[in-house]
């Protein structure tokens, strides 16, 4: 049996760095590439493309399944890694072409971005806010890891 090949973008949960991959058109490689069931997610900004994204449909709430990207139209966190792919308008899975691929990097690399400047925004914010006139807040110190930690995620 000769099985379809299509070209994915996936946003790896650890890596951080987008990556072109060519995968077999089949639920089995969607679903070890995001860990468990998928679920279909379309924002804008990829669906004005052409472009959809599959996630783990239960990521956030499954154990070592760790936050990936924030979707600012959706008010969602996506959890785990995501799948960049294309269909036609069948709905018949195509995956990516080469200009799709870059514009989805592409995206990937500005909400990234902007997910940076906002950690940098919310801790700056908290920090003016848990110093005060007395010092140094009792809460100061479980603040300034969670704020590490959202500037490690670049």
């Amino acid at each position: 049996m000769n099985k379809k090949v299509i070209n994915v973008v996936i946003f790896d949960q650890e890596k951080r760095v987008p990556e072109r991959r060519t995968i077999f058109d089949t639920l089995d490689a969607l679903q070890e590439i995001v860990g468990g069931n998928i679920e279909a997610v379309s924002p804008r900004l990829f669906s004005k493309h052409g472009m959809h994204l599959y996630v783990h449909d239960e990521g956030k709430f499954t154990e070592g399944i760790l936050s990936n990207l924030y979707i600012h139209e959706l008010d969602d966190i996506l959890y785990g890694n995501i799948v960049c792919s294309a269909c036609d308008e069948n709905g018949e899975e195509i995956g990516l072409t080469a200009e799709q691929v870059l514009q989805a990097i592409t995206i990937f690399h500005q909400l990234k971005s902007d997910q940076v400047r906002e950690a940098d925004r919310v801790g700056r914010m908290t920090l003016d806010t848990l110093i005060d006139n007395d010092g140094i807040s009792p809460f100061f110190n479980r603040e300034m890891a969670l704020y590490r930690a959202l500037r490690c995620k670049r």
